[in-house]
């Protein structure tokens, strides 16, 4: 597994400064970790169809959703949401020694959708080139439940297993698997700015530009 970062804030708002600390943190806690912070002035090339869809997409989380699967696809690593705040290393999980591609899901005894906010896959992965595959209609609903989808078909799972289920299939097709909340606990802890979200705080201060 590439020992890459990823994290993103796209669009024209400016990086809170909140964000700019947890980065730095993340940044001095995984020294032996290479960091990418995508914005729009540096995100990579992308082939022209994936690019249709990325230009098509109207919100920053939209495009973000969509980014995420592509760098990891093309360089490898871990991907971050922004609003993670941070305790511990990477070198915790698993993933660095046995080189497996890993999905991070919830314990739960039904998965509706799947956090997308933490992803850990190798470079030229098979599932991001299958995740990928499915981008093909501009202006196309992306998000969670997308990748949840993504994942289901991917293992060949129905919709709303349980997380014995996605364990059990991981197991049979040698990938590995990390719960969400031992990531939350033990490495990084989610905020949930949720600025996409109508009604949350964090929409409302970016909408304000009063967030710092």
């Amino acid at each position: 597994m590439e020992k890459n970062i990823h994290q993103a804030w796209l669009g024209n708002k400016r990086v809170p400064n909140q964000v700019k600390v947890w980065s730095k943190e993340i940044r001095e806690k995984n020294p032996d970790f290479k960091y990418f912070f995508w914005t729009d002035e540096n995100i990579p090339e992308m082939p022209e169809k994936l690019k249709e869809v990325y230009e098509s997409l109207k919100h920053p989380a939209m495009k973000s959703d969509l980014l995420r699967v592509y760098v990891l696809h093309k360089f490898g690593g871990i991907y971050l949401d922004a609003d993670y705040s941070f305790v511990g290393n990477f070198n915790q999980l698993n993933c660095f020694k046995d080189n497996r591609d890993y999905i991070v899901y919830q314990k739960k005894p039904k998965i509706e959708d799947l956090y997308n906010s933490v992803m850990i896959f190798n470079k030229n992965s098979k599932f991001t080139e299958h995740a990928l595959s499915k981008v093909n209609q501009p202006g196309m609903w992306l998000g969670p439940h997308w990748y949840a989808e993504c994942v289901y078909t991917y293992l060949n799972l129905p919709k709303h297993c349980s997380y014995l289920d996605i364990e059990s299939k991981c197991d049979e097709l040698n990938l590995g698997y990390v719960e969400w909340e031992f990531i939350d606990k033990n490495i990084a802890k989610h905020e949930f700015f949720a600025s996409w979200y109508p009604g949350s705080e964090w929409k409302e201060k970016l909408e304000s530009g009063n967030y710092d």
